[in-house]
């Protein structure tokens, strides 16, 4: 009879928590209350690159009323403990375990060989409703293969010496793809430079709104000033010392306060020359009248300096009915 509970014992282990005495080297004792520590898996996302990480969370949750304290066991220099205190099992979607990388699992050696002389280990001490939350890299575990898709759960030895075991509460499924397949699609290139079009709504703009510094630096003013025929003549025939002083009244010019103010315009059509250096842009415009407003069309001429494209002509004409 002894033997029969003995037997019975031993399959019942067996079957609710797979194969412990493979993995462990000895059967280990499982915690199923439940009460005390839950583990739980969780994954950024379900398909991974081949040759990129799988990054498992593994997170502990003290669901007890006073604090629960376990040990932790890890060497970054050691690969061996990344494979102690938390031990996922991965599976192929037909229930077998994939070939381990685990050096020890490899050398067939249990987990209490591992720790038996190391001192690099740390106690946890969680809090009430407190949360440890462990990173492992599956690739690093098992060998897996892309195209494939996968089952895992992870085991948790909060005290190894005693032979205690959890196993997580829920399992995850994911897929491996050659790189290639999940290789980041490049970013589409944005072109950042100021269209002819948006040059000319920004430079009446700020004549809208009667910001005079900020429309002037959209025009090339040794260009601009040849659009008006009270300014060309004198511009023209003045010496190279004189044409400063000439450009500063043309400035003075162009920010007075109008009359005929600026109510509304609307670009109608943008022209860019196949050389990319000249463009037209077409404006319909109305300015304020005493009687009735007028309405005017524009065709400005911008050129393309150093990248950016500068005013550098206006044509002027006055016309009916356009709203």
């Amino acid at each position: 009879m002894k033997l029969k509970r003995s037997f019975f014992k031993t399959f019942l282990v067996l079957v609710s928590v797979f194969s412990f005495n493979f993995l462990f080297g000895e059967i280990y004792e499982v915690d199923k209350s439940g009460h005390d520590l839950t583990v739980s898996l969780h994954m950024d996302k379900t398909s991974f690159a081949e040759f990129g990480e799988i990054p498992l969370k593994i997170r502990v949750v003290n669901t007890m009323q006073w604090p629960i304290s376990f040990t932790v066991y890890e060497n970054p220099s050691d690969d061996s403990t990344i494979y102690t205190t938390f031990q996922p099992i991965v599976y192929d979607m037909n229930g077998k375990e994939r070939p381990t990388l685990v050096p020890y699992r490899l050398e067939n050696k249990t987990v209490e060989d591992v720790i038996r002389f190391r001192q690099d280990k740390r106690v946890i001490e969680l809090m009430p409703g407190d949360m440890f939350a462990y990173t492992v890299d599956l690739k690093k575990l098992y060998r897996l293969n892309s195209g494939e898709r996968y089952r895992v759960r992870s085991y948790f030895l909060p005290d190894i010496p005693n032979r205690v075991l959890l196993y997580s509460v829920n399992e995850l499924s994911f897929s491996v793809y050659h790189g290639s397949e999940l290789a980041p699609k490049p970013v589409p290139k944005i072109e950042r430079e100021i269209l002819p079009s948006e040059t000319v709504k920004l430079f009446l703009i700020a004549e809208k709104e009667n910001q005079w510094q900020r429309m002037i630096k959209y025009v090339n003013l040794h260009e601009f000033i040849n659009s008006y025929p009270e300014f060309v003549r004198m511009y023209s025939t003045a010496s190279p010392n004189e044409k400063p002083e000439i450009i500063q009244r043309f400035v003075r010019f162009l920010s007075r306060p109008r009359l005929d103010y600026l109510v509304n315009f609307r670009v109608t059509n943008e022209i860019i020359m196949p050389d990319n250096q000249y463009a037209y842009v077409y404006v319909n415009a109305e300015r304020f009248g005493n009687r009735r407003n007028q309405f005017f069309r524009y065709r400005y001429g911008l050129e393309r300096v150093n990248g950016v494209w500068e005013i550098n002509s206006l044509e002027a004409t006055e016309i009916e009915g356009i709203r």
